[in-house]
């Protein structure tokens, strides 16, 4: 068995450089913890963590929807449950050296399902109680949240990647106007951050806020993924690669 010591340096090993503001110092350390008192289950995997946020993503959507003023304040605070979560499965998969990009991928289907949940019921429980106008924000930032999920799926999927969006991440010092906007943008339009933002101003009785916060995010995020895709072309992973000349061989 590995001394405790040692695991737990070996879970702290799994974080990530694209780590947002809330994900580096209040998810992760969370999410860490999780990680090393699950890895003393022999028989725990990623993909039961992975299972588990799928079935909470699908709880979101009635709490939101048919709780009123209270399936508010439980759907958001699930929502940021989610996010902390969401980092388990993943240090998992590193830390016992079994990452797979069909886990990274389903990780990352996950992630997508349940935002665009989490933003389907917060929208309708939001038209139910205030009109069409708060609806219509919602609805035009489940619009861009779906363009630019599906852009960024292709994207992935003509380069032989996981599903992800490690392709718009960057990490480093920021050293002039142009890395400041990339990480200004990445920052707002980050899971961790927004999870967060959701929850503390849905505690705070201003959900209308959040959401209105959440269509201007939108508004920057979807043209930040178009002119990414624009200016980048698709890199074949070596896996990709591999396989593509397999199949040539073979005709």
């Amino acid at each position: 068995m590995v001394p405790l010591p040692t695991a737990w340096r070996i879970v702290r090993a799994t974080g990530k450089p694209g780590d947002g503001l809330v994900s580096r110092w209040l998810n992760r350390p969370i999410s860490q913890a999780t990680t090393w008192l699950l890895l003393f289950l022999p028989w725990f995997r990623p993909v039961h963590v992975t299972a588990f946020n799928a079935l909470l993503a699908l709880a979101l959507a009635p709490v939101l929807i048919f709780g009123g003023d209270n399936g508010l304040i439980l759907g958001g605070i699930l929502f940021h449950a989610a996010s902390v979560l969401d980092g388990v499965d993943g240090e998992m998969a590193r830390a016992t050296f079994r990452t797979t990009p069909l886990g990274a991928t389903l990780d990352s289907a996950v992630d997508m399902a349940t935002n665009f949940l989490f933003l389907l019921g917060f929208t309708i429980n939001l038209w139910q109680r205030d009109g069409a106008v708060i609806g219509s924000i919602g609805i035009w930032s489940m619009a861009a949240m779906l363009i630019g999920n599906c852009l960024i799926a292709r994207r992935t999927r003509a380069g032989g990647a996981p599903l992800g969006y490690d392709m718009f991440k960057r990490s480093g010092r920021i050293e002039g106007p142009v890395d400041l906007i990339y990480w200004v943008v990445q920052t707002l339009s980050s899971r961790d951050c927004f999870a967060f933002l959701f929850m503390a101003l849905i505690l705070a009785g201003l959900e209308r806020v959040a959401l209105y916060i959440f269509g201007g995010i939108a508004a920057i995020w979807l043209p930040y993924v178009v002119v990414s895709l624009l200016l980048t072309r698709p890199r074949r992973t070596v896996a990709a690669q591999a396989r593509l000349v397999f199949t040539q061989a073979e005709a």
